[in-house]
């Protein structure tokens, strides 16, 4: 049988409330102490991270994203209650000398929590670098984009020729640009790597049939990323998937293939303006 709560859900409303108005005061100082915003990408948003050296001088922890590969174990009236799992991603808040009236000197760090979305607090020995059990980072050339579990983007790429072979080609390249960005960490719905294999199978594969479809599809994401290759510029799709974007309010990427089989991979300003 649940434990009924002791608060009302008016109490729990103001306590939810006041708890978000501390935690963005604390956002607010630490983004005036630093000179840039605070925590501008979540740890646990990141898919790849590079080893980085430490920062040269230890007044520039803060802010620095770090790999603690044996989290210390905090326990409350003899049993762990502690969600931080060793090798956890966390930034460094603050660096504290003279720690509770001894000469350590600690870093306390935030990690994001998957469950509950919200950062928790972890306090480390600074001694834990000059161990090895602390590794500094930063994010992969690729990752610093992708937004969480719970983030798409929708790919756009051009399909609609009247020749078979090009619009296989165009299916293939939708498949391998989708391949890379679930490579490099994100979470993609490509409608072309699904509708080619339906069109040939007898589905209709113009934009009058797909577009009700497809542009529910982009409803459900978060980011629409266009995939630039021959025909985009030209697809009526694209250009109806782009407005609907703009008029979702989304943020707009651009995928470019490079000749080194790798892709340019960033936010349009221009395709986000109109």
């Amino acid at each position: 049988m649940e434990t009924p709560s002791p608060y009302g859900s008016d109490d729990m409303a103001k306590y939810a409330a006041d708890r978000e108005a501390r935690e963005q005061a604390e956002r607010d100082r630490l983004a005036a102490a630093l000179g840039k915003d605070w925590n501008p990408v979540r740890p646990a948003d990141v898919r790849a991270w590079n080893v980085i050296p430490a920062p040269k001088f230890k007044k520039d922890y803060v802010g620095s994203f770090v790999r603690v590969l044996d989290v210390p174990r905090h326990q409350y009236g003899g049993n762990a209650h502690d969600a931080v799992p060793d090798n956890a991603v966390m930034q460094i808040r603050t660096r504290v000398t003279g720690y509770s009236s001894s000469n350590k000197v600690v870093l306390n760090c935030d990690w994001h929590c998957p469950c509950c979305g919200r950062p928790h607090e972890k306090i480390i020995d600074e001694s834990a670098i000059a161990e090895g059990k602390v590794q500094f980072l930063a994010p992969s050339k690729h990752s610093a984009g992708s937004c969480g579990e719970k983030y798409f983007f929708y790919l756009a790429s051009p399909y609609s020729h009247p020749e078979h072979a090009v619009r296989e080609q165009r299916w293939l390249e939708a498949a391998r640009a989708a391949a890379w960005l679930m490579n490099n960490g994100h979470r993609v719905l490509s409608p072309i790597s699904m509708g080619h294999p339906m069109a040939v199978w007898g589905a209709k594969g113009d934009w009058q049939a797909w577009q009700h479809v497809c542009l529910a599809m982009l409803a459900a994401t978060k980011s629409l990323c266009i995939l630039m290759i021959d025909g985009w510029e030209q697809s009526v799709g694209i250009r109806a998937e782009l407005d609907h974007a703009r008029k979702l309010g989304m943020t707009v990427w651009s995928l470019l293939p490079q000749d080194d089989g790798d892709y340019q991979f960033g936010v349009s300003a221009k395709m986000q303006r109109g």
